[in-house]
């Protein structure tokens, strides 16, 4: 796996030169910039703001108070607020900051849990309101759960995102909880939503290799509302040397106005067959108008196996108008293949994906442990298993999995589901299945290759698979009753069969036919539909159970 070092990229006694820039950059850097001061205003969950750390950091900023602040961030070059008090917020400002995340308007809150105490003003001086989320809600954020501090863990920057947050400590941390996805285009019933946010965590605090907090996390919206806006929160109460480390601050308002750094690299296909072109898409994210300046260059590709042999270590131009085609070479062998993909502009590393693809070994999935069914228990190769397990699709697109696949995620996930003791996943086709069919109404061969991948990675993982094929009501594929139209029926045939086809002889799966079935398009209700098929249906039932029709009009 690839580990790009700015030791690599500035050779000599130039590799400090980055951090150095960061330390000097003139405020230009960042654009305009918005820095909330308010003289007498309180902090919350947090330590008080140095006006000297800030000004180090943003000397080139307009430094607002609560009776300027609205019509600053009406100022159309406006690009970055920073909110340097903790949960604490203006309230008489809050259309105004609205109207500004609203029109993708980049934030870095300093501290606390940003947006859930307002401070008013009144004769008296400034006071804080009770703890809300009044405002979070608006925000997709539903509010904060406490998790530990530096005292009992260990910091850990996200090495994925370049330059990492320099080390610092907190007393304790808050993770928001998150709404991702806040529109479902999906007219299923299952609900699938669009990728309208993106979370990235910066830093994390580690102990005994689990990652207990999150004391800096990045959010990145894509679509449907605050669209183009990055907010960093230092989602925790750190302590007093905060606003005096001077690198920190500097790389978080880097971090927060950079555009164009986010993307992704993926494998055609999950699982290739020896021989197939080895072909990949670099995908910027979201599609954004940047500048010259601002776009990346290039792509730094490294492609290795499971033994740790590297098959393939180059760079080449960051294009997103044409496949890249990658030499047999990079895919010897059988196995899993990791694919380390880094962004870099001018020289410089931006971000890290990572992702994966199979080389196809039917000999290795057909090989696994034997799932069957006893008198009272699952049993594993003859012997009973109790299960213990959970549902899973995939830890970065959810029920999409099959649609945009990663293999490296379900992989990475699977082993950590492995180690906490669980024995089986249950997984399938929840919504938006149809993406995947074919004309003739099958699986199309992305689809099945999808799921082979997945099912690679559970048999490499030792986890048993339980796989759904519909959420709650079969397709009626234009018919008008899922269960007994003869045309829904048939089109079932034709989908199930060219899946369970594939797959018959792998086995450590299990087949669910319906996640949790209900009786017709009223799901989750015991109405009928009154459709033709369901009546003829209940009228026959009728007349077997009840033959003599005078008595039962009794």
């Amino acid at each position: 796996m690839l580990r790009i070092s700015l030791r690599r990229l500035l050779p000599g006694g130039f590799r400090f030169l980055l951090p150095l820039f960061l330390l000097f950059a003139p405020a230009a850097l960042w654009g305009r910039t918005v820095v909330f001061w308010q003289p007498g205003f309180p902090t919350a969950d947090s330590v008080a703001p140095d006006p000297a750390g800030l000004h180090a950091v943003f000397a080139g900023a307009d430094f607002t108070g609560a009776a300027q602040l609205g019509p600053a961030l009406a100022e159309p070059d406006t690009n970055l607020l920073v909110l340097p008090y903790g949960s604490a917020w203006p309230e008489q400002d809050w259309a105004a900051i609205l109207q500004y995340l609203d029109r993708g308007g980049n934030l870095i809150a300093l501290g606390g849990k940003a947006f859930t105490r307002a401070a008013y003003q009144d004769a008296n001086g400034w006071h804080l309101r009770p703890p809300s989320v009044a405002e979070t809600l608006e925000l997709f954020i539903d509010g904060y759960q406490q998790t530990p501090g530096s005292d009992s863990t260990q910091f850990a920057p996200n090495r994925n995102v370049f330059p990492a947050l320099p080390g610092f400590t907190w007393m304790r941390a808050f993770s928001p909880v998150v709404r991702l996805s806040v529109v479902d285009p999906d007219q299923t019933g299952g609900h699938t939503g669009y990728e309208d946010m993106d979370l990235t965590t910066l830093a994390w605090g580690v102990q005994n290799g689990h990652k207990l907090a999150a004391p800096v996390i990045e959010l990145d919206h894509n679509a449907n509302r605050f669209v183009g806006g990055r907010w960093i929160l230092v989602a925790c109460e750190p302590d007093a040397g905060f606003f005096s480390n001077t690198p920190l601050l500097r790389t978080l308002a880097l971090l927060a106005v950079r555009k164009g750094d986010r993307f992704r690299v993926r494998p055609r296909l999950p699982l290739f067959v020896a021989g197939e072109a080895l072909e990949f898409q670099y995908t910027p994210y979201p599609i954004l108008s940047l500048s010259d300046d601002e776009a990346p260059e290039s792509l730094h590709l490294r492609v290795t196996s499971e033994d740790g042999a590297v098959h393939y270590d180059a760079t080449v131009p960051a294009d997103s108008s044409h496949l890249v085609t990658l030499p047999q070479s990079a895919a010897e062998g059988k196995g899993f293949h990791t694919v380390e993909a880094t962004l870099e502009r001018n020289g410089t590393p931006l971000r890290t994906y990572w992702s994966g693809f199979w080389m196809r070994d039917w000999d290795y999935l057909t090989s696994g442990p034997k799932l069957s069914v006893g008198h009272d228990y699952f049993e594993l190769n003859g012997k009973p298993m109790p299960v213990v397990g959970t549902t899973y699709m995939s830890g970065d697109v959810s029920r999409m999995y099959l649609i945009k696949p990663n293999a490296y995620v379900w992989n990475r996930d699977m082993a950590q589901i492995h180690g906490a003791g669980l024995n089986m996943i249950r997984t399938g086709l929840w919504t938006t299945w149809k993406q995947l069919l074919a004309p003739d109404g099958q699986m199309s061969e992305a689809g099945l290759r999808a799921i082979e991948a997945f099912l690679m990675c559970a048999r490499h993982n030792g986890l048993t698979v339980q796989f759904n094929l519909f959420a709650f009501y079969p397709d009626t594929w234009g018919g008008v009753n899922g269960y007994l139209d003869p045309a829904a029926l048939q089109a079932e045939r034709v989908y199930v069969n060219s899946v369970v086809g594939r797959f018959h002889a792998v086995p450590f799966l299990a087949w669910d036919l319906i996640n949790e079935p209900s009786a017709n398009s009223n799901l989750w209700k015991t109405l009928p539909d009154y459709d033709p098929y369901e009546a003829a249906a209940w009228r026959e039932w009728i007349a077997e159970r009840y033959p003599d029709k005078a008595k039962l009009l009794q």
